[in-house]
């Protein structure tokens, strides 16, 4: 990520300085943020999907279908959305989880709490910014989404909105054209499950990722799965899973790999406690702790 002429980027200095902060942190308080455990190992699409209503992503015995939805509009008429997608999408989506976690609620008010969610990521707060980030939240406000869990002989599938009701304040305003939610709520059965399958996260170092989608999913995975490995033991990963992954149907092995390795470096300076080391045949992934030191109890 550097420079041309080889002097640090902005993005690397933030990456730098998060590292910094992380190592100097780790016995102190943290800000935490959460993710549902499948949602941190499947990511979102990277890029927009113009006409596309569906996306797969697999890791293991586990599939993640996700199906796009519909907004309403200041008319009373409905239109479809695309796929939430990027890495504003993602931090939307943890901003979500981290809300119903923190008050144990499954409903989640968009207000003042969001707005300040976005600037501590250090991103604008009016203009294309906010714009943005308010599209990823209607987009993920309509999504829905089946996850397939293969195992001897038989799967089991479980289909659920991510969200069952989401609120928009109607406006008399006829240039108002396309509503944004004010409230969202959790379906019952994706909350209960994010209760009990919540990987804390650190602040910090979602807000260094901020840039990258893939950096954002592989810190995501790493973190919640670096740590239920057995000491002394170690989990081989093929590059061909991570290509289903963490890649895209149309990109080359040898695309994907170049791009992974580079959101990996990134990703470890965040995550410095990370094990993780590359082989010619893909990762060796060994136990290592948690970002987050200390949680609260029965959250890890």
């Amino acid at each position: 990520m550097s420079n041309k002429d080889g002097s640090p980027s902005v993005i690397d200095w933030r990456l730098m300085d998060a590292n910094q902060k992380i190592v100097e942190s780790r016995w102190k308080q943290q800000q935490i943020d959460y993710n549902h455990s499948v949602l941190a190992s499947l990511g979102l699409p990277y890029r927009e999907m113009k006409g596309v209503q569906s996306f797969v992503r697999t890791s293991g015995n586990t599939t993640l279908h996700l199906r796009a939805g519909q907004t309403s509009m200041s008319d009373g008429t409905v239109k479809e959305v695309g796929l939430p997608f990027g890495a504003k999408s993602r931090l939307c989506l943890v901003w979500f989880v981290s809300e119903a976690i923190k008050n144990q609620s499954p409903v989640v008010t968009i207000g003042r709490s969001f707005t300040k969610f976005v600037s501590d990521l250090g991103f604008s707060t009016s203009g294309y910014s906010i714009k943005s980030m308010r599209e990823q939240v209607k987009r993920l406000a309509s999504l829905s989404m089946s996850i397939y869990v293969k195992s001897d002989g038989f799967t089991d599938v479980h289909q659920t909105y991510v969200f069952s009701k989401f609120r928009v304040i109607t406006s008399s305003d006829e240039n108002q054209y396309d509503l944004f939610p004010s409230e969202i709520e959790f379906s019952q059965d994706f909350f209960l499950s994010l209760i009990e399958h919540a990987v804390p996260l650190n602040r910090d170092a979602l807000v260094a990722l901020r840039h990258n989608a893939r950096a954002l999913d592989i810190y995501q995975w790493l973190s919640s799965r670096l740590y239920r490995i057995p000491v002394n033991r170690s989990q081989h990963i093929r590059w061909s899973s991570l290509k289903y992954q963490f890649g895209t149907p149309t990109q080359n092995s040898y695309s994907f790999r170049a791009r992974f390795r580079d959101a990996l470096k990134q990703v470890l300076m965040v995550y410095p406690d990370a094990d993780v080391r590359q082989t010619k045949t893909g990762l060796s992934l060994r136990y290592s702790p948690p970002p987050i030191t200390r949680t609260p109890k029965g959250l890890l």
